[in-house]
């Protein structure tokens, strides 16, 4: 009877432990997944601009022909990423 209950206290001990163990791979996880998803949100719409601007529509961007338009670029590229940026603040994203 001893040794049964020995056994059974051992048993709870050893999930209770591995529980934990794998709670906190979980939370670490989520603090990657969080991390990686961030850093996607911000750059596939970057990505996604650079796309367009790189195929050369010369008729109908007129961003390409004129003097400053990679100036231009640039700065919708700065103005896209801090809206996101501070969208993400606040919402207590990054912290």
């Amino acid at each position: 009877c001893v040794c049964v209950c020995v056994l059974s206290q051992s048993h709870r001990f050893a999930l209770f432990y591995f529980d934990r163990y794998t709670s906190q791979l979980t939370f670490q996880m989520d603090r990657i997944m969080k991390v990686l998803t961030l850093v996607q949100a911000i750059f596939v719409p970057l990505t996604f601009l650079t796309g367009v601007y790189g195929m050369n529509f010369q008729y109908r961007m007129w961003e390409i022909n004129y003097e400053n338009g990679y100036f231009v670029f640039w700065g919708e590229v700065g103005f896209i990423m801090l809206v996101q940026l501070t969208l993400f603040y606040r919402m207590g994203w990054l912290q």
